[in-house]
């Protein structure tokens, strides 16, 4: 204990200072890093809500149609390979995680549910 008193007294008013900065450095991070978890939070739930949206949903299947018309224009021996892995919940799924991985990495990691990839068809 007299150590760690004798060490703190040595302490530079130079020091303190640097100290106060660092420590300042430090809250304004957390604070910054918070600020843009919840940034990117909202970013994650107003995509999903845009895409369980009735209009979405209208650009979601759009999407989807594409998708699948482009495959048909695609040489035989690809189709072989990809028709049976490309369909509706394939795509939703490769979205969901997607937003999931960007949740995780640079939000709060809340659970991300895009309608109409679910086995039974309902949400």
């Amino acid at each position: 204990m007299e150590l760690v008193k004798n060490y703190i007294g040595s302490i530079t008013k130079q020091g303190w200072i640097g100290i106060a900065i660092a420590l300042g450095f430090i809250i304004v991070m957390v604070i910054s890093k918070k600020k843009y978890a919840d940034t990117v939070e909202k970013a994650i739930r107003l995509s999903e809500q845009s895409f369980n949206s009735g209009e979405g949903q209208k650009k979601l299947a759009a999407a989807i149609a594409y998708i699948q018309n482009a495959i048909t224009l695609m040489p035989w021996y690809v189709r072989l390979m990809i028709v049976p892995v490309i369909n509706k919940k394939s795509i939703i799924d490769a979205i969901e995680r997607t937003l999931q991985r960007i949740s995780n990495t640079f939000g709060k990691g809340s659970k991300v549910d895009i309608k109409g990839n679910e086995e039974d068809g309902e949400n």
